[in-house]
């Protein structure tokens, strides 16, 4: 009995711990999407004004 219920247990934390590092993956790669567009979205306007300013030129 005792080692059916840690059998349970541990899987049960098991399950937890998985569940929190999938969470904790989910929100870094969000993050990182984030933080990706951003910059890139950025960087296009960087570029467009300096094609902008060069073209003037």
């Amino acid at each position: 009995m005792v080692n059916h219920e840690r059998a349970l247990l541990t899987m049960g934390f098991v399950a937890f711990i998985a569940g929190l590092g999938l969470f904790f993956v989910n929100c870094t790669c969000a993050l990182l999407a984030n933080v990706f567009s951003e910059g890139f979205m950025i960087l296009a306007l960087m570029t467009a004004i300096a094609i902008t300013i060069r073209s003037s030129f």
